[in-house]
């Protein structure tokens, strides 16, 4: 593309009306709210656009990730694009200041608990540069490791000693995963952020990555990389066709992202770059550091990719949060570029083939050997004779494929030693399940009920915090964790909640967990594997502790009940308590809880299921159930009333002269116990 123009990089603060661009050059803009951004967008060279077309394209670049964060608040239902089609940007930012009020803190700390990794070879400039940034950010790292890997002279050293707080370690092995190995191991912070030598950090970086593991569920996260310069085709193309960029709202990878049917190859590599991403370092413990065997000849591409990879089938979370910023300098030459693309491709063909080996179902080997080539025979077809902009690279590509290919199977035998000395993990998928905890001013308890959820072992879980029009801090508790989906909806009962929590859910199970409540040790392992043993039950419950806040006293409730569950709930709700219930998805198809209902509801959907549905029941403990001041089940009246409502709605579908003795004693015992209530509690 001899005729290439450069492009400008802007960043534009929606403070105010973006001004139109020049329209005689290639513009690349980045629109930001105070410091998130929130798109952007290309303008070709001679790409004349009047206002009203640019603030149409405008609005459209920033429109999902605004979209993104306005859900997530009660304020969320605003005409924003209104007001800024009428520049009305003072009503805009008051609004933009109420939703963002999670994300933009007020101050921040002079230096958090994580340690920076550089890994750097003969770059003495950048990395001059990226260690002043680094040593003037508000929020200062506790550490900062530069890596000098297979040093060829003392440049890199020399730098380090302008710094007298820098960690320097050298590592004699050419290559990246040697090089960011060592960083781990040298690194003495919980958290471990890698960053390279050729970016240019925002300033609230570090403070963003401290601010995502606060989130136990965190294993690993990237963030937003954007590049820094558009001045050459080669940067221009890769920005194009291989950018770093993930865009602008959260991402949470879960274990189902690697284990679910619908991906047969997951495409780890677009979870985020290695130019910008962080771990939990106690997690290589668990899995393992990076595969060295990546280095040996495959130019230490992928390393990362096939990290990711292994957190997700350990069962552990990644997110992506576009809030962490680094400015990353592209490669400036096509020569350079062709290079880095070869390196790519081999890297990326032999890490995905490697992660086959790890688990033989999944599908990369297919990818590779039919995917790819398609790919590939496509571009060739549509670019030959002339090969031009994103084509100008396809030979480099095809043949870093080819060498990945060759490179692995030269190794295969490593790959298998590495691959036996791994921990092992579950070959079979475990079902998603989804615990939707309803919320209404009960933000005090939250955390709790969130930790009680984090600890489980069960590895396939995503939760879902539903606020029922709160007042609290419910919203800051929620959104304070990465791996928590929140959603708010203006007050409509706990019944409402719980049917936008299946709304929104997509796990296979479902598990309703009050915010003041939580689960025990082993309750999601214990009750999925009841229902993946017995794939016909709709629901399977079990035991459960009361746990009395005003004398510490804790009282176990075990109930046995083997058979008839339909006859025995007749009798009186022997399940106790909602959270020991693990439920199909396919339950709901037919029914939901209903709103008209102020309590109770869960009896109801128990005896609407048991009717139609087998169900089981055991003794196992799965949750705990917090007795204060505040539970509805203190109101006697209203419960007596409305569990008298539930049972009736069972008498027109009694089948036997069984079945109507033991509502009629349903009905004498429910009257009798809550009678029995209302005279203690006078």
């Amino acid at each position: 593309m001899p005729d290439f123009s450069p492009y400008t990089i802007t960043h534009v603060r929606l403070d105010s009306p973006p001004p139109l661009p020049e329209p005689g050059q290639g513009n690349y803009l980045v629109f930001w709210w105070q410091e998130i951004t929130l798109g952007d967008l290309y303008l070709a060279p001679g790409q004349a656009l009047t206002q009203a077309a640019y603030q149409a394209a405008w609005l459209a670049a920033i429109t999902p990730a605004v979209q993104h964060y306005a859900r997530q608040h009660p304020a969320g239902h605003a005409p924003w694009a209104t007001w800024l089609a009428e520049q009305d940007f003072e009503q805009w930012d008051k609004w933009m200041a109420t939703i963002m009020v999670g994300w933009l803190p007020t101050t921040l700390p002079p230096q958090v608990p994580v340690s920076v990794v550089i890994c750097t070879r003969g770059r003495a400039a950048q990395l001059r540069r990226c260690l002043h940034m680094l040593h003037g950010l508000a929020c200062q790292p506790s550490e900062i490791v530069v890596v000098d890997n297979a040093p060829t002279d003392t440049s890199t050293h020399d730098v380090c000693r302008e710094f007298a707080e820098v960690v320097y370690r050298e590592e004699p092995r050419a290559g990246l995963d040697f090089a960011r190995n060592t960083g781990l191991i040298t690194a003495q912070g919980p958290v471990v952020a890698f960053v390279d030598d050729d970016v240019v950090v925002h300033p609230w970086l570090i403070y963003r990555v401290w601010e995502t593991f606060r989130d136990p569920s965190i294993a690993a996260m990237t963030g937003l990389v954007i590049a820094l310069e558009l001045q050459t085709e080669a940067q221009f193309l890769f920005e194009k066709h291989w950018s770093f960029n993930r865009g602008y709202a959260d991402k949470l990878y879960s274990p189902q992202y690697v284990r679910q049917a619908a991906h047969p190859a997951p495409p780890v590599w677009e979870i985020g770059a290695g130019a910008n991403m962080a771990f939990r370092k106690s997690v290589f413990e668990e899995i393992g550091y990076f595969d060295e065997l990546l280095d040996v000849g495959a130019a230490g591409c992928s390393g990362d990719s096939e990290i990711w990879y292994r957190l997700l089938l350990h069962g552990h979370h990644i997110h992506y949060n576009p809030r962490a910023v680094v400015y990353h300098e592209h490669r400036a030459e096509l020569a350079g570029l062709k290079r880095q693309l070869f390196s790519y491709m081999r890297g990326h063909v032999a890490a995905a083939l490697i992660q086959q080996a790890q688990q033989p179902q999944a599908g990369y080997k297919r990818h590779v050997y039919r995917t790819l080539p398609r790919y590939y025979w496509s571009l060739l077809r549509a670019s030959s004779p002339a090969f031009k902009f994103r084509n100008r690279t396809l030979w480099p590509e095809l043949k870093g494929i080819a060498s990945g290919m060759a490179f692995y199977y030269q190794h295969r035998q490593q790959v298998r030693q590495t691959a036996a000395t791994r921990p092992q993990v579950m070959a079979v998928p475990c079902p998603l399940v989804s615990v939707i905890i309803p919320c209404y001013n009960h933000g005090r308890y939250l955390l709790e009920a969130l930790t009680s959820v984090w600890e489980q072992e069960y590895p396939a879980v995503e939760i879902l915090v539903i606020d029922d029009g709160s007042t609290d801090d419910t919203r800051e508790v929620a959104l304070r964790y990465p791996s928590v989906n929140y959603y708010y909806q203006p007050n409509q009962g706990l019944s409402a909640a719980r049917n936008t929590g299946i709304a929104h859910s997509t796990g296979e199970y479902l598990l309703f967990l009050d915010a003041d409540d939580w689960l025990l040790p082993q309750a999601l392992s214990t009750n999925a594997d009841y229902l993946q043993r017995n794939p016909e039950l709709a629901f399977v419950s079990g035991g459960h502790d009361k746990v009395y806040t005003a004398t510490g006293t804790v009282k176990h409730e075990r109930q046995e009940v083997a058979s008839n569950h339909y006859f025995h709930l007749l009798w009186g709700n022997y399940i106790g308590m909602h959270a020991t219930v693990l439920y199909q998805r396919w339950a709901f198809d037919t029914v939901q809880y209903d709103p008209t209902l102020r309590s109770c509801e869960d009896y109801d959907v128990y005896l609407r299921l048991a009717r139609t549905f087998p169900v089981a029941h055991h003794t196992a403990p799965i949750a705990a159930y917090r007795l204060h001041d505040t539970n509805m089940s203190g109101n006697t009246a209203l419960m007596l009333s409305s569990v008298l409502a539930v049972l009736a709605r069972q008498q027109p579908l009694l089948k036997d002269d069984q079945e109507a003795q033991a509502y009629a004693g349903g009905y004498a015992n429910w009257q009798a116990y809550y009678g029995s209530h209302s005279q203690q509690s006078n």
